[in-house]
């Protein structure tokens, strides 16, 4: 009977998929590669031996598992075959250019087309990033002899309890990993009772404990843009946050018109609506997809429509509000601001680095603000001036064990 539903669940899939590429795809550069990645049309890579499959979903998780794979790479030559999700995280491989990484977008999720991908590529493994528990993905690929593991595991406690309103389902999926390396202590409790055997920590990937590499042509860029100018960074927003920042700028930018919010979108396919927010509350815009010049000093709203620059900013700014929090998207990543010394604000939907958040917190380096408050907290955090071996401290206590990873994962 199980077949039955399982073969349901593959033409559900296929049928989501061939909507989302109608509705979000058919407009947007690659397409056709997305298209004949889902149904694994394209032709594999020549390779010297079997790849590695790596899943990452998305931009974050993929730049978290770089350095892993280039360690990986260097002692054993392995190659490897990510498959992932989004346009951003597939140009991110584009501009690293490597010879060992080989990217595709995600098949669909149904039996019969994983079964056609992992006969055509022929991976020895399969590693799962973060939390992409895709059913059809895991189950053929244990059926067909792929040890599987889940690197820098994160669930929530609402996907927690999710999971096991299914018991034998999330059992029966937590058995066929063969290790399982959790992002946090409260992460590995979690994964533990969904069944996952022994699950380790030895700290989050995307926590290296080195400092993010700035590029020196774009750090120049940035410093003739913003010569002069205060710039209070507001980064990886999302939706109705776009409102909050307007109307903080409302308010600070005549009391300071040196003050440049300089606003980095989650989604830089939505600047066009993002912008509309910030006219209708009568802020002056610069955008950087439109102008090739200094913002005039009249301007106090920059929009970054660009990719892999966050480094740059957080190291010419000393506060930086990390968006995702306003907002229930479970917040974003703070560390690469505070690698450069760079107090964070924050909303209180946090959940995806909630220890990370709480214990920056208690050291003083990060803020709480809500949507009554915010305007009050980021101006009490401009007043703040931390030491910059606060930062230093945090960042080694939550440094990760990116050797006792590598171990784990290459045997």
């Amino acid at each position: 009977m199980w077949h039955f539903w399982f073969f349901i669940y593959g033409i559900v899939n296929i049928i989501f998929n061939m909507l989302d590429f109608m509705v979000r795809k058919i407009w947007q550069r690659g397409a056709m590669t997305y298209l004949l990645d889902k149904f694994v049309l394209r032709a594999p890579p020549a390779l010297p031996h079997p790849a590695v499959w790596i899943h990452a979903v998305s931009l974050g998780e993929n730049r978290a598992i770089a350095h892993l794979l280039q360690l990986w790479h260097n002692k054993t030559g392995q190659h490897f075959i990510i498959t992932l999700q989004t346009q951003t995280a597939y140009q991110y491989w584009g501009q690293q250019n490597l010879p060992y990484i080989h990217v595709r977008y995600m098949p669909i999720d149904a039996p019969f087309i994983m079964k056609k991908f992992i006969k055509k590529y022929q991976p020895k493994r399969l590693i799962i990033v973060e939390n992409e528990l895709w059913l059809a993905m895991i189950t053929t690929a244990y059926i067909m002899g792929l040890n599987i593991g889940l690197l820098n595991g994160r669930v929530s406690e609402k996907s927690m309890r999710r999971w096991l309103k299914m018991p034998k389902l999330i059992a029966g999926l937590a058995h066929k990993f063969t290790f399982c390396l959790a992002q946090s202590p409260e992460d590995g409790e979690r994964l533990l009772k969904m069944g996952f055997h022994n699950p380790e920590y030895y700290g989050n990937l995307k926590f290296l404990g080195k400092t993010p590499p700035i590029n020196p042509q774009t750090m120049q860029r940035f410093q003739q843009y913003f010569a002069g100018r205060q710039l209070v960074v507001f980064a990886q927003t999302h939706g109705n946050e776009h409102k909050n920042i307007a109307e903080y700028m409302q308010k600070i930018h005549t009391q300071n018109p040196e003050i440049l919010a300089v606003v980095i979108p989650r989604h830089i396919n939505k600047k066009n609506k993002i912008s509309g927010i910030f006219h209708k509350y009568g802020c002056h815009i610069w955008r950087s997809d439109q102008q090739a010049t200094p913002p005039p000093a009249h301007c106090n709203v920059a929009i970054l429509n660009e990719m892999g620059i966050l480094n740059e900013i957080y190291a010419l700014a000393d506060i930086a509000f990390i968006g995702g929090s306003l907002v229930k998207r479970g917040g974003h990543n703070p560390m690469e601001a505070f690698h450069f010394h760079c107090q964070v604000v924050f909303g209180p939907h946090i959940h995806n680095f909630k220890s990370v958040y709480t214990a920056a917190s208690k050291m003083g380096i990060a803020h709480c603000a809500n949507n009554s408050n915010f305007t009050q907290i980021m101006a009490q955090t401009q007043l703040n001036h931390p030491a910059p071996e606060k930062f230093d401290q945090f960042i080694k206590e939550f440094q990760c064990d990116i050797d006792k990873i590598a171990n784990i994962v290459m045997t």
